[in-house]
């Protein structure tokens, strides 16, 4: 039983290692010619990855690709575009990596009850005031006093 799930294992890592050399992303066939599976093993295999979050397919049918996470490339995506449209501090950049990985890959963690349990709701804050402020200001809009149905369909005129 346990040569069984070395193999399976064998062949996932197999399958990832040669996924992380094309970019591009491949089709089944490609996959199933280079490292020379069989075909129903390498669907159930391939289904398997796509659920963990290891890798993503693109297209339908015959056109299906499956491309690596590790790439993190749509297709035709330029290289800059892994930064994002928001620049971001390093802390934030370390941050946003954690949080952009699939679940399986993610640590566990649990809350800190110490430092939840003195909470007082509506009377301690875990902001502080000066962040508030500039939360409160971030929220505003030059059309507050008008009522929201107004704002919001301005905005849908707007797009």
């Amino acid at each position: 039983m346990a040569l069984n799930k070395r193999t399976k294992q064998q062949e996932l890592e197999t399958i990832r290692n040669f996924l992380e050399k094309h970019e591009d992303g491949v089709s089944s066939s490609e996959i199933e010619a280079a490292i020379h599976i069989e075909r129903r093993t390498l669907l159930r295999r391939l289904e398997e990855l796509v659920t963990q979050g290891f890798i993503r397919l693109s297209g339908q049918g015959r056109a299906t690709r499956y491309h690596s996470i590790t790439n993190n490339k749509e297709p035709g995506a330029k290289a800059e575009t892994k930064q994002g449209l928001i620049p971001l501090s390093a802390q934030g950049a370390e941050i946003s990596s954690v949080v952009s990985q699939p679940l399986q890959r993610r640590k566990p963690v649990a809350y800190n009850l110490d430092f939840l349990q003195p909470y007082r709701p509506n009377v301690d804050f875990y902001l502080t005031d000066a962040e508030l402020k500039k939360l409160a200001g971030l929220g505003n809009t030059s059309k507050m006093a008008e009522p929201a149905g107004i704002y919001a369909r301005q905005i849908s005129i707007a797009f």
